[in-house]
């Protein structure tokens, strides 16, 4: 196993002897290592490094899930583990726990594990996204509800949230 972070080689331009190097790099390779390329950022899959490696290895993307992608992910797992679940539960389970593959991934067994043949109501999954407990406090405010609202953060630094990650969630919602 070769583990090559900030592989920016790969993704920029190359010159002629660049790109016959790097041919003759992996053509030289037995077949059993495996190469990891840990690239932080967004790759432009117009270079020609990322074009050789498309073509050349088995590569494999672990790019965050966006909203939907999660949610479609969420009901896969869930029916492999033997229990439907509709798109409105796996809506609503992504926007509480976000879309962290191992978060979702930790709620789906606990709701696999409940009984019954579908999974109707995730309403009692523990928030894990701060965004979502910090939208949620927001709308208790909103609401007049300023006590919930308290209770609600003071859950929130004892659960072990840093009060200044709290303040900065609540200034983003606040700007946009």
């Amino acid at each position: 196993l070769v583990v090559w972070q900030n592989a920016k080689f790969f993704f920029t331009e190359w010159s002629k002897k660049e790109e016959e190097q790097v041919e003759g790099f992996f053509s030289s390779l037995p077949q059993t290592p495996c190469l990891v390329l840990y690239y932080k950022g967004t790759l432009d899959k117009r270079k020609k490094g990322y074009k050789f490696l498309q073509k050349n290895t088995a590569m494999v993307d672990f790019a965050p899930l966006d909203d939907l992608a999660a949610i479609r992910w969420v009901m896969r797992d869930a029916k492999q583990g033997g229990k439907a679940m509709d798109k409105k539960g796996a809506n609503e389970l992504v926007q509480k726990v976000g879309t962290s593959v191992l978060d979702l991934n930790n709620e789906v067994q606990k709701l696999i594990n409940l009984p019954g043949d579908a999974i109707t109501d995730v309403s009692f999954v523990k928030s894990v996204n701060i965004d979502y407990n910090v939208f949620q406090m927001i709308t208790k405010f909103l609401n007049g509800k300023t006590s919930e609202g308290m209770r609600m953060y003071y859950s929130l630094v004892a659960a072990g949230e840093n009060r200044f990650m709290i303040l900065g969630a609540l200034a983003s919602k606040f700007r946009n």
